[in-house]
């Protein structure tokens, strides 16, 4: 979830991926994880500024490091990146 000053309406690319994904060799089999999807900002309450959220559920998840990269659909120039670890 986050802030943004793009106007309510504009539609954000959320997505989440292990930050250890790339490639393997063929036949090797490799659980991935992650997430994507499209939010709508909304307009603040209350004079707070725009906002944003995305929801994931981790179970089942690898223990790893993700990358959650959010970019704006409308206004692609908009982007945010981010990591978090999830542990065991």
């Amino acid at each position: 979830a986050g802030t943004t000053n793009l106007s309510p309406g504009n539609h954000l690319l959320v997505e989440v991926i292990p930050v250890s994904f790339g490639p393997t060799r063929k036949g090797e089999q490799v659980a991935v994880s992650g997430s994507s999807g499209v939010v709508e900002v909304v307009a603040g309450k209350n004079g707070l500024p725009n906002a944003w959220s995305f929801t994931i559920d981790t179970r089942g998840w690898e223990p790893d490091e993700y990358l959650v990269r959010v970019q704006g659909i409308e206004v692609p120039a908009s982007l945010l990146t981010s990591r978090f670890t999830l542990r065991p």
